[in-house]
């Protein structure tokens, strides 16, 4: 008995060390909706350094504003590579506007609208897009490490950022264009990035997540259903109370996964039963 225990012990041991190794450090792994700080998650991130060449393109808030004021449908507003760090943005209307390069590092756009709208290579770390419409916007090679994104909605978008511990709680994601279109790409594979990112809760009916970066990202809860996960990088993914129904795991990369309270398991595509 005496060894049996010991035996238990060791093994739960080794898979703490495991744990460990897997995600860095023990602060890092992914914790219940509730616990986590979004702040103190993302606090290992540092932010780059600002290129003097955009620091020479600083706007105002009330420079954009006027800007923004000035455009039309028929001419957007155009504020590409523009510094716009730290600014407040909040419940700002950019509908259309190029943003593509500019650099907004922890600004505040929770609530903003950003349908349609260029954010194409744009810097974008531990920004506020907390409930921002972001529907049919375009981000490739868009760096939102450590962004806040939860109920926001990204219906249609097409997304190949870069979204390292992201929070995206309740986001809507539904029928975005997150994976890489292969005959598509000039640059090379472009496809979404999201390690360690929260999609709890999250809306992902019938988005495209192939060939995308997933390693241990959390999907509790989240809807899967007609999504597309062909050869995603998915090991370490929890996807606890997902709803997987249609959802077509062929070719991905899986282990260390917990589908425990899935929805749907039994119709999911490419997992073995």
């Amino acid at each position: 008995m005496k060894k049996t225990s010991l035996s238990i012990l060791f093994l739960f041991l080794l898979m703490q060390i495991l744990n460990f190794k897997a995600y860095g450090d023990m602060h890092d792994m992914p914790m219940d909706m509730p616990m986590v700080d979004q702040k103190a998650y993302t606090k290992q991130i540092s932010i780059p350094e600002t290129p003097q060449k955009v620091k020479d393109a600083t706007l105002s808030k009330e420079e954009v504003l006027q800007i923004l004021k000035n455009s039309s449908d028929k001419k957007p507003a155009y504020l590409w590579r523009k510094n716009l760090n730290n600014l407040d943005f909040s419940n700002v209307d950019f509908k259309g506007a190029n943003l593509s390069a500019s650099w907004m590092n922890s600004a505040n756009l929770s609530g903003a609208d950003l349908s349609g709208v260029n954010l194409d290579i744009a810097f974008m770390y531990k920004a506020n897009l907390k409930g921002a419409k972001l529907d049919n916007a375009s981000m490739f090679s868009t760096q939102m490490l450590g962004a806040d994104l939860s109920m926001a909605s990204l219906e249609g978008a097409t997304i190949a950022a870069d979204l390292y511990k992201a929070n995206l709680r309740g986001a809507n994601f539904k029928n975005a264009k997150m994976g890489a279109d292969t005959k598509n790409q000039s640059m090379g594979i472009m496809a979404l990035k999201a390690k360690k990112a929260f999609f709890d809760n999250a809306d992902l009916s019938g988005a495209d997540l192939s060939r995308t970066d997933l390693e241990y990202a959390s999907f509790k809860n989240a809807n899967l259903s007609n999504a597309n996960l062909e050869f995603a990088k998915l090991t370490g993914a929890n996807f606890v109370g997902a709803n997987l129904t249609n959802a077509n795991f062929s070719n991905a990369e899986l282990g260390a996964n917990h589908f425990c309270g899935a929805i749907g398991l039994d119709k999911a595509i490419g997992l073995k039963k």
